[in-house]
């Protein structure tokens, strides 16, 4: 049984690597973190190690903030074709994720190492852009509707544009990073 990767024709483009492959069984999953038009995407609450060379690098240097990881598998509730297209989709993903290395882009781990047990495991984000533009909003109405100084509201408001800022730049760097490699 080969990796679904392996399968697939992306394997006839030039500068192609892959992530390590793995099974699922050897995978401890939590709950769901969300779901999309093929995927459903779920905490992982253990990991198998690896142990050959180009994986260490997928280990956390950083001992106090280890890295995590989440599980991104094909939805249950999918008709076969729509199944087969949910698997082209991981497999372009897990290609693109496997060339891809910046700090502002998630990064893969692993993926399925058995035919019909479609499967990536990715980076874990702790939050995203869509839920941090909510939160900036109610900080934001909060502080408009409290009885702080209008100084402590300019702070306030000014710390929060920085925030934004930020993750502007963030944004824009991963943009520029896929943008030079085309």
């Amino acid at each position: 049984m080969a990796s679904f990767i392996a399968d697939s024709n992306l394997l006839n483009q030039k500068n192609v690597s892959f992530a390590p492959t793995t099974e699922s069984k050897n995978i401890e999953v939590g709950r769901i973190l969300g779901s999309g038009g093929f995927s459903n995407v779920k905490s992982i609450r253990s990991l198998p190690t690896f142990v050959t060379d180009s994986d260490r690098s997928l280990q956390s240097n950083d001992s106090a903030n280890p890295r995590k990881f989440a599980l991104k598998t094909l939805r249950n509730d999918l008709s076969r074709s729509t199944k087969k297209l949910g698997a082209l989709d991981l497999q372009k993903e897990a290609q693109m994720l496997s060339i891809l290395n910046h700090e502002n882009i998630v990064s893969i781990h692993s993926s399925s190492s058995f035919e019909d047990d479609y499967f990536l495991v990715i980076e874990k984000l702790e939050t995203c852009v869509d839920k941090k533009i909510l939160e900036w909003r109610n900080i934001l109405r909060f502080i408009k509707k409290s009885k702080m100084s209008k100084e402590e509201k300019k702070d306030q408001v000014n710390d929060i544009l920085h925030t934004r800022l930020n993750c502007c730049l963030q944004l824009s760097s991963g943009f520029s990073y896929l943008h030079e490699k085309k």
